[in-house]
């Protein structure tokens, strides 16, 4: 019972950070494939998902919803990261009383109107990384419809062109999980996984940050913190913070990096050492983050047990873009400063984001930064 005890209180946890933001799932044997066996969602105020897809055999879903007048129905749709995928770009269509008359090239309930929402002009959708399930969607459109009368109102997702492809549809934006879905987390991770094709024996990973703490503590229980060339006389100056968008937790990080006076550096740097242990990552293969920045380039350092003096330690770069992009950095590509020893990683003491060697402003978001991969001989 202890150990049930601490498991729910270890998946509270992450109820309360990484899944802040997350949809609860619904996973039924409905079919949804016409009015009479549409999916029915209670509460559509809450924040809910449903997983399915479109083919020969399925060329509609519908979901269902009782509300009242005036309800605002917030729903989203999405599909999966799957190369194949790209190009999938299903349609979503509200109907119910009240609504426009539409035309629509299937038959909806009598006296019923309806809005419809097409995806086909999105060419560069909004990415999402749900950091619990480990999965990665393209979000399509996200829509606010506010029904104006009380009844039943239908949501439908279908491809106007006959193209078969997995999507999810979301509605409502209230987070709200109790202590019975508590025990379900490991078996919606794996449900949700497979639909994003993400395998359950990918390479082992260790979180950094992922920056949902609110106190900004790391998921080592650590703390960032600045430090710049004006600590040996230099004249660059930054500043970090926090914050958040529709994909991401993430640490910023702004300021001038300048050469006068023998300068050149700003960095955030993070502690890997806990209870004066420094951190072993022979299990994994490199460090994997998300950024976003001006396009300057910027640098990852390490440093370990060999690295005694300030000036002495590993280093990787990394150039970003304005929209967010997944860097890989394998630690076989950092390199030393003033030293000659290659990498050891059993003995990390520190990591550190960096805008360094040439005068430039700084402008650079990192979201959650990890550890992975396959072990280091």
């Amino acid at each position: 019972m202890k150990n049930n005890n601490l498991r729910y209180f270890a998946i509270a946890v992450l109820l309360c950070c990484s899944l802040s933001q997350a949809h609860k799932p619904i996973f039924t044997d409905e079919k949804g494939i016409d009015p009479e066996t549409a999916v029915r969602v209670d509460r559509p105020d809450l924040s809910q998902v449903i997983y399915r897809q479109l083919n020969k055999d399925s060329r509609l879903f519908w979901l269902t919803v009782e509300v009242e007048k005036d309800f605002e129905l917030l729903v989203q749709i999405g599909i999966p990261v799957i190369d194949r995928l790209k190009a999938f770009r299903p349609s979503l269509a509200v109907l119910g009383p009240g609504l426009p008359e539409i035309s629509l090239p299937f038959s909806i309930p009598k006296d019923t109107g309806g809005i419809h929402y097409s995806t086909e002009e999105v060419k560069e959708p909004r990415f999402f990384h749900e950091h619990y399930t480990q999965t990665d969607s393209w979000i399509l459109r996200t829509e606010t419809v506010r029904l104006p009368a009380s009844g039943k109102y239908y949501v439908v997702v279908y491809s106007p062109c006959q193209q078969d492809g997995k999507f999810w549809v979301s509605v409502g934006d209230k987070e709200e999980f109790t202590q019975s879905d508590w025990g379900n987390f490991e078996e919606w991770k794996k449900k949700i996984q497979e639909f994003h094709e993400v395998s359950a024996g990918q390479p082992a990973t260790l979180i950094i940050d992922d920056f949902s703490d609110p106190n900004h503590m790391s998921s080592l229980g650590t703390s960032w913190r600045l430090v710049t060339d004006q600590v040996m006389g230099g004249i660059s100056e930054g500043q970090y913070d926090f914050g958040q968008d529709d994909s991401f937790r993430y640490l910023t990080m702004s300021g001038t990096v300048s050469l006068e006076n023998n300068g050149g550096f700003v960095q955030v740097a993070l502690p890997l050492v806990r209870n004066s242990t420094p951190l072993d990552a022979r299990q994994y293969s490199g460090i994997r983050f998300w950024a976003k920045g001006n396009g300057e380039r910027y640098y990852v350092h390490l440093k370990n047990d060999q690295t005694r003096l300030p000036w002495q330690y590993y280093s990787a770069a990394f150039t970003p873009s304005d929209k967010w992009q997944h860097i890989e950095i394998v630690f076989d590509q950092f390199e030393p400063q003033a030293l000659s020893a290659t990498l050891k990683v059993e003995n990390l003491s520190q990591i550190a984001i960096v805008g360094a060697k040439k005068a430039h402003h700084i402008d650079l978001y990192v979201g959650p930064l990890e550890f992975y991969g396959t072990p280091v001989d």
